[in-house]
């Protein structure tokens, strides 16, 4: 974002300034620490949804692998993607990223294969226990 510098007293018009970005220009240097502090938290921010928005796509073509597995739903799915990286402490986003390439041939790595069936088996337990408690309920 270009910093604004104040108009010389001849000119009417304020012009941006070509400070270099992440470098804290006249404009941010005068803020208050707590203003500059949330102006960093929010850059973060943005910089989080920007990564959200690139990575949706495999992680919702992941989901649709692992519901077609699964025999499941998109929670089922949602469950598996987000306990394996929990367990393999591995970036979701990189999760899904195996998930999709294994369609084409491509074996999963090691540290995720194993995290992945437990976390599909802990799927398939919950949906059949709370299945066999709805037909239990429903007699």
């Amino acid at each position: 974002m270009p910093h604004i510098r104040p108009a010389a007293d001849n000119d009417t018009t304020a012009q941006p300034s070509r400070q270099p970005a992440g470098e804290p220009g006249p404009a941010l240097g005068g803020l208050p620490p707590w203003v500059r502090h949330r102006l960093a938290e929010l850059s973060e921010e943005n910089a989080q949804l920007k990564q959200a928005i690139r990575t949706r796509p495999v992680v919702d073509q992941a989901r649709g692998v692992l519901m077609t597995v699964l025999h499941g739903d998109a929670d089922d799915a949602w469950q598996v993607l987000r306990q394996t990286s929990q367990h393999a402490n591995v970036p979701l986003r990189d999760v899904a990223s195996w998930v999709v390439s294994s369609t084409g041939g491509t074996p999963m790595c090691e540290d995720l294969r194993v995290p992945m069936r437990k976390a599909m088996e802990r799927v398939w337990r919950q949906r059949d226990g709370e299945g066999s408690r709805r037909t239990a309920s429903a007699s």
